[in-house]
């Protein structure tokens, strides 16, 4: 076979094979999407799976992050979302698939969550507490869990809160902080309207304003 024809056979096995790669690297993106996270800023003592965290980390997919009476630390993933963790605070996360959850044993978290990817009929992030189940598909919000109790302030965008079961969900659309405290007690998780409290408008326009995003308080977004 001459080089001509080789060339020639070369060209239309590359056009025949493009689109089969190209669909597989599709499926597998949307089987399960790897984040890129890491910590934006440090301060005081944070650990980042058992070792002390810097500025700088990758923050890999499965992690356990604690912070100290003054620490605080600011996770930045896929380029449009930051959950800043305050004082006191112990989570664990798993990033490693297209839905992402974390488990929030004790402390405070306040979220600007803005880029998730989509999937039809389902949150694609979890914040799970000992009282709670929050289910998110991009909004801005802020949660503070120990053993007994949540509170989850919707401070703008769409949430669906439900007791620690998935049970007694509630969809929570605010433009302006609309929060909820679940306690325990003898006859199960009780959920009850509560106030804006332990956060302000410029603790969250401040997260916001590390991806580059300003909140519009006159809609829901």
């Amino acid at each position: 076979m001459g080089i001509y024809k080789v060339i020639v056979v070369l060209f239309f096995l590359v056009l025949i094979f493009s689109p089969v790669v190209s669909c597989a690297k599709k499926i597998s993106d949307n089987r399960g999407s790897v984040s890129e996270a890491s910590i934006d800023y440090v301060s005081g003592d944070v650990v980042l799976n058992s070792r002390k965290a810097v500025i700088g980390d990758n923050v890999p997919d499965k992690s356990t992050i604690a912070t100290g009476d003054e620490g605080i630390c600011e996770i930045i993933f896929d380029d449009k979302n930051i959950i800043k963790v305050e004082s006191n605070t112990l989570f664990e996360m798993d990033f490693s698939g297209l839905h992402k959850s974390v488990n929030l044993k004790e402390g405070t978290l306040t979220n600007v969550l803005k880029k998730l990817a989509a999937l039809a009929e389902t949150e694609v992030f979890t914040i799970n507490t000992s009282t709670a189940v929050l289910g998110v598909r991009g909004t801005s919000f802020f949660v503070k869990a120990d053993a007994d109790s949540t509170y989850v302030c919707v401070c703008n965008g769409v949430l669906t809160v439900g007791d620690e079961k998935g049970n007694n969900t509630e969809e929570i659309r605010a433009k302006h902080h609309t929060a909820r405290l679940l306690t325990k007690s003898e006859n199960g998780t009780i959920v009850t309207p509560a106030a804006m409290l332990y956060h302000t408008d410029s603790d969250i326009e401040n997260v916001a304003l590390k991806i580059g995003y300003e909140i519009n308080w006159e809609e829901i977004e």
